[in-house]
């Protein structure tokens, strides 16, 4: 069985890295440049986790995770983020977010 995930994340270089990386250990990606095309796709298909930036164009991360989660969307979600404020890991997770990284990782 196959992975899928949904990856919205803005800089393009990272989103390339992290989109070859999940292919390279067999996952099936989906992946977004801004909240809005995160939206369409995460609503279109079914996936088994989601890993999705704050700092979104167009809408917000945390605005995306809203919405997903009233649509009945399950999918466990991890925020990366370069946003470490204890405020904004405690806003993610009380929308519906299950995990927080905060970036630079390893």
């Amino acid at each position: 069985m196959v992975t899928r995930v949904l990856l919205v994340e803005d800089e393009d270089q990272l989103r390339g890295q992290l989109d070859d990386l999940l292919i390279q250990h067999n996952y099936e990606v989906d992946s977004a440049a801004d909240g809005l095309e995160g939206l369409f796709i995460g609503q279109k298909y079914a996936y088994d986790i989601g890993v999705i930036d704050l700092g979104l164009p167009k809408m917000s991360g945390i605005d995306l995770i809203k919405q997903l989660r009233a649509e009945g969307k399950e999918f466990p979600i991890l925020i990366l983020t370069a946003r470490g404020d204890w405020q904004d890991k405690v806003e993610g997770l009380r929308v519906g977010a299950d995990d927080y990284l905060v970036k630079p990782f390893h």
